[in-house]
């Protein structure tokens, strides 16, 4: 990274402390062979991970499209859901006293959570949450028509594309897109023990816990 100044790379690191900012200080950690800082070194940034969850988990209970609405594509299979909810925020002892902490169950899985916080820090560097609607309607214009505003894949040309291969399998055989999840119904109150998340997709996998 210390090559590649102006590619918005960045050296990150989780921190749980409570109240820190999703986009937090950032510390300089590349030395020389003197051990001395190197002024235009690596940074580090501390990500505020539990911020970014408490905001994350407020966002998914909002149902209509709107601020703070997360949008989901079709394609996304039930284990992305079971690892963006695989964390329940938990009172526990720390130095301090006691704070609550978002944590996950042993043997489960939570990259996709991790990916989603470091996302909303990728974003608050950016400077997206500070964008104004008039700016983003005029994003959006800019990306207009594209491919789905239209009705979907352009007709083949008869002349110069191939006609489609009939194959054994009938129409009715091919597997239809996974239904979007279904809108959360309250955020998990702040309690001693495990909350369960409310963020429902199918009951397959929402009766996890």
């Amino acid at each position: 990274m210390r090559n590649r100044p102006n590619q918005n790379l960045y050296a990150v690191k989780g921190e749980t402390r409570l109240g820190r900012p999703i986009k937090s200080a950032s510390v300089l950690v590349d030395v020389n062979e003197r051990g001395k800082t190197i002024r235009k070194g690596v940074r580090l940034w501390h990500v505020g991970t539990d911020t970014a969850k408490d905001l994350l988990y407020g966002r998914l209970q909002v149902s209509q499209p709107g601020p703070g609405y997360v949008h989901f594509a079709r394609e996304l299979m039930a284990e992305f859901y079971d690892q963006l909810t695989a964390e329940s925020r938990m009172l526990v002892k720390t130095g301090r006293g006691e704070e609550h902490r978002w944590l996950k169950p042993a043997g489960k899985r939570n990259e996709k959570l991790d990916c989603t916080v470091y996302a909303l820090f990728c974003a608050q560097m950016l400077g997206l949450h500070t964008l104004s609607d008039k700016l983003w309607a005029r994003l959006e214009a800019g990306l207009e028509p594209d491919l789905f505003a239209g009705g979907g894949v352009p007709a083949p040309n008869a002349e110069s594309d191939p006609a489609p291969v009939q194959t054994s399998e009938p129409p009715s055989a091919v597997a239809a897109a996974p239904p979007l999840p279904a809108p959360p119904t309250a955020r998990p109150p702040a309690v001693r023990s495990t909350v369960p998340n409310t963020f429902i997709v199918s009951d397959s996998w929402s009766s996890r816990l």
